[in-house]
């Protein structure tokens, strides 16, 4: 339903910031919440929001780059991600040992989210202009 809307739209930018803060929020939902109950609604929120942006931020990345530049772009996103997806975890672990709570990897988690939305938000569409053939902010 997410790239639905953004197709729909032809808008990438704004779907990924707000996918983005959806996870955002629902992380800060499993941080406050409290109860079981809550803790649950706080992963579903987080859920919807980091699974609902990935094919629109794969699109968002394929209108921001020039076609020349895309294949290392990508791979520098992926490899970026992967390193992310192993370090992420020894990060947790490491701030959890350290302050005994696990609230504190959960911050660690909302801030890395935090940057990225703030990544998106400085990003400049290059969209290819059809008389010059130069590609030009759109």
């Amino acid at each position: 339903m997410w790239s639905a809307s953004s197709d729909a739209r032809n808008e990438r930018k704004w779907h990924v910031i707000s996918s983005s803060v959806a996870a955002g929020l629902g992380l800060s939902i499993i941080l406050y919440g409290g109860a079981p109950a809550m803790t649950l609604c706080g992963l579903i929120v987080c859920a919807v929001g980091a699974y609902g942006g990935y094919g629109v931020f794969w699109t968002l990345v394929a209108n921001v780059l020039p076609e020349k530049n895309r294949p290392a772009g990508i791979a520098m996103i992926h490899a970026f991600g992967t390193a992310g997806a192993a370090l992420s975890p020894v990060v947790v672990g490491f701030l959890r040992d350290r302050t005994g709570q696990f609230s504190s990897g959960l911050m660690f988690a909302l801030t890395m989210l935090s940057l990225s939305v703030i990544a998106v938000l400085l990003v400049q569409p290059h969209i290819r202009a059809k008389k010059t053939g130069l590609y030009e902010p759109g």
